[in-house]
């Protein structure tokens, strides 16, 4: 019978976890260009276009985009994006901030809104009832969204709406509130179900390395 040093079988471990650990990472993302705004996309129309008061900005290593409740008006970040058949999530890390200037009780708050729309209808893919956004966030602290949040991270259900191509939006619209209004946006994802071979890969090696510590190998 055929036998594996303890040098062999510890190499051929290590190997297979760091494929199922590679496979793991591959799997649990769609490409989002510049999801995480390493690039400045101020200087890169590659992936973001933009208009009004938007910028790109850099903090201890992190990078992200800042829309401004500003002079023009309006702050617009928009990317078009394909949703793949096995698509899960969609979700973007938001820094909602406001510093009060003077209220202005006779207008409406400043605000920050996330659309998806569908580009084969132009109509939302997925919305708050009786509105186009699917995140609503005002300078009064009112959150309207179908999302979930948790702490700084905003994520949407999108499973079984994949295989299309869509455009998501996130603008800043400035009422003249008074506030002074800056929303910082970082790490859009967009979530996958894993492929089967991911999951088979994995039982595969939690299998082994079950055989090995039984074995005492490891």
């Amino acid at each position: 019978m055929c036998r594996f040093s303890k040098t062999k079988l510890m190499a051929f471990a290590t190997v297979l976890i760091a494929l199922m650990t590679a496979q793991s990472s591959y799997a649990a993302y769609a490409y989002v260009p510049n999801g995480d705004f390493e690039d400045d996309f101020t200087q890169n129309s590659d992936s973001w276009d933009y208009w009004g008061d938007v910028d790109h900005d850099e903090k201890n290593g992190n990078n992200f985009a800042v829309l401004y409740a500003g002079d023009e008006g309006e702050a617009v970040l928009f990317q078009e994006l394909y949703l793949p058949d096995n698509v899960k999530y969609l979700s973007f890390d938001i820094r909602y901030k406001t510093n009060f200037d003077g209220r202005d009780y006779s207008n409406p708050p400043s605000f920050f809104a996330a659309y998806l729309i569908d580009l084969d209808t132009d109509d939302p893919l997925v919305s708050n009832p009786g509105f186009d956004d699917f995140f609503y966030k005002n300078n009064f602290g009112l959150i309207d969204t179908i999302a979930k949040k948790k702490g700084k991270t905003v994520t949407l259900d999108l499973e079984g709406l994949g295989d299309r191509d869509v455009e998501l939006w996130f603008e800043v619209i400035n009422e003249w509130d008074g506030y002074k209004t800056k929303v910082k946006i970082d790490n859009v994802k967009i979530g996958v179900i894993p492929a089967p071979g991911a999951f088979l890969l994995s039982a595969v090696g939690l299998s082994f390395v079950s055989f090995l510590r039984r074995r005492r190998y490891l």
